[in-house]
């Protein structure tokens, strides 16, 4: 009923290796980005923006009077 080969089985045996090695791999490649991740941290200097209400445009908390009229920064 169930043909259980010497080939069939070498088959299978080759698949679960190939499939193991694979885990295995990939595993460790994202180890080495999360690694490098940890190793450069974002750019400190980076400035936080936030979006005017009266045209739409990114400003920087800090930011002055963008010139339009009603600006809530000026």
């Amino acid at each position: 009923m169930f043909g259980f080969s010497f080939a069939k089985i070498a088959v299978l045996v080759v698949v679960i290796v190939v499939v193991w090695q694979a885990f295995k791999y990939f595993g460790q490649a994202g180890q080495a980005s999360r690694a490098k991740a940890k190793e450069n941290p974002p750019d400190p200097s980076r400035i936080e923006t936030e979006q005017c209400a009266v045209c739409g445009v990114y400003v920087s908390n800090s930011a002055g009077n963008c010139g339009k009229k009603d600006c809530p920064y000026g």
